[in-house]
């Protein structure tokens, strides 16, 4: 069967519309299973950060990282990009035993690479003092994502120890009482 000239000429424009009709698949967003990746992308990134400001590096501390995956998932639940209350983060203190502890949010339509949180992190005067607060020394980080691709990021950083309560402080002396 002969193909005419004519028709050979339709052959692009057939093509062009079936691309219209049938769009390839956007790549796929990140996988929850990929979490553990991120979070040690993201650490190294302000840790990188942290040491061009001649500070230590900071540690995952498992607390934290699960306070941070779940305001994360509550925040991407909500869709709602919030600070946890006074209450909130005065529990996470008593929870590590720690004297400081801070957090910066993110959010994008989709998932960020770490590095993009950063950068836009060391933009804001508050969210850059709180990564180079001298006083953490423990890291959470969480991520969640919407059905829809968008991304709720939550750095969690805190440090310093609080003193012994009065009667662990009593208990611990050498001439302290001891509970029976």
């Amino acid at each position: 069967m002969a193909t005419s000239p004519s028709l050979l000429r339709l052959l692009p424009l057939s093509a062009a519309s079936l691309l219209v009709l049938f769009p390839s698949r956007a790549p796929a967003e990140p996988s929850p299973s990929d979490l553990p990746a991120f979070r040690a992308a993201m650490l190294a990134e302000i840790n990188r950060f942290r040491s061009d400001h001649d500070l230590p590096p900071l540690k995952a501390d498992p607390r934290l990282e699960t306070a941070s995956q779940e305001w994360a998932e509550r925040i991407a639940a909500d869709r709602r990009l919030q600070h946890r209350s006074d209450a909130s983060l005065s529990s996470l203190l008593d929870t590590g035993g720690w004297e400081t502890i801070n957090e910066n949010l993110y959010y994008a339509s989709r998932s960020p690479d770490p590095a993009k949180v950063l950068a836009d992190w060391k933009r804001s005067p508050f969210h850059r003092k709180n990564l180079l607060n001298p006083a953490i020394r423990f890291a959470g980080i969480g991520r969640a994502l919407t059905s829809d691709g968008a991304a709720y990021v939550v750095f969690n950083g805190a440090g310093g120890k609080r003193s012994k309560n009065w009667k662990e402080l009593w208990e611990s002396l050498p001439f302290g009482h001891r509970s029976p």
